[in-house]
């Protein structure tokens, strides 16, 4: 009887193993069969994902035109020109070359306003100070942030504390070291 038994288990076990077997390759199959197979979607749907991709795009392009009007070496000197100082500030030099060199700095005169900038006479700290910060300006809107000479004259102005500007130059550095500023601007 044992024979009989062992022969029962043994059938058993091995209609056991088949059935498993074949599930798993049915399993198998089915899932391979989805992969090849791509699911059909729903038009409405892949509308919306497209739609999706496409505000994205147009998202991201906005974003760079918006940093690269902002944030242009044009807009940072803008916003740190010598007339917005000085009506921040209260100061002012009087000197008529300095003056009408900044006159020339804001009709977009540069050459003119370097020219004229050269003949002002140092008189006191104040008026190298000005005078600095405006050669700073005008060669930021002539050889951009990238040059040389305008590193070098920021450099300058950041090594002495005690510059009129030295704050604003901090401020203007920081602005042209922005992660998305750089990203943008490779000129």
């Amino acid at each position: 009887m044992k024979e009989s038994e062992n022969k029962h288990e043994k059938a058993a076990e091995n209609a056991a193993n088949a059935a498993m077997e074949y599930q798993i390759s049915e399993d198998t199959r089915a899932f391979l069969s989805q992969l090849s197979s791509p699911d059909k979607v729903n038009p409405s749907r892949r509308l919306l994902y497209l739609s999706s991709a496409a505000a994205t795009v147009i998202v991201m392009i906005a974003s760079l035109i918006t940093i690269n009007l902002s944030h242009s070496d044009a807009a940072i000197a803008s916003e740190y020109g010598i007339n917005k100082i000085v009506s921040r500030t209260g100061g002012n030099v009087n000197n008529s070359n300095f003056t009408a060199a900044v006159r020339a700095y804001y009709e977009n005169d540069y050459d003119r306003a370097e020219k004229l900038l050269s003949e002002v006479q140092l008189t006191d700290n104040k008026v190298s100070d000005y005078k600095e910060w405006l050669s700073l300006l005008i060669t930021l809107q002539t050889a951009g942030s990238k040059s040389e000479t305008f590193n070098n004259q920021i450099e300058l102005i950041l090594a002495d504390e005690n510059h009129e500007f030295y704050f604003q130059a901090q401020k203007m550095k920081d602005d042209m070291d922005m992660f998305w500023r750089n990203f943008v601007f490779t000129k």
